[in-house]
C-alpha cells in the first residue's frame, strides 16, 4: 500500500515552501519516553525472571535486557509519535522566518 505524499503548506509570512518543515515534537517525546519505559520494563523483567545473558553474569544480563528494552521502546515510541505529528497535530514551522503554521 502506497503512503500518501505529505502536502507542505507555504509560509504565511515569507510565502516560501522551501524552508517549511513538519514540527516533530511528539516524535521526539515518543522516542525518549518509549525508550525509558522499555528499559524500565526490561530491567524489572530481568530481575524477576532472569534472562539468557544472566548465565554469564547478572549485571551483564540486566544491562543487555535494558539496552534491548530501550531500543525496542524507542522504535515503538518513534512510530507512535510520528503518527501523532503527521495525522493529529499537523503543525509546520518555517526555518527561514520562524513562523508556526497549523496545517
Amino acid at each position: 500500500m502506497k503512503e500518501a505524499r505529505e502536502i507542505i503548506p507555504a509560509c504565511i509570512q515569507c510565502q516560501s515552501k522551501k524552508y517549511v518543515v513538519r514540527d516533530r515534537t511528539a516524535e521526539k517525546i515518543g522516542t525518549l519516553s518509549g525508550g525509558f519505559i522499555g528499559a524500565g520494563i526490561a530491567c524489572v523483567s530481568a530481575h524477576s525472571k532472569g534472562v539468557v545473558g544472566a548465565a554469564i553474569s547478572t549485571g551483564a544480563g540486566v544491562l543487555t535486557a535494558m539496552l534491548f528494552g530501550f531500543l525496542t521502546g524507542s522504535a515503538c515510541g518513534n512510530i507512535i509519535g510520528e503518527r501523532v505529528d503527521s495525522r493529529i497535530r499537523m503543525q509546520y514551522r518555517c526555518m527561514r522566518c520562524g513562523t508556526v503554521i497549523q496545517g
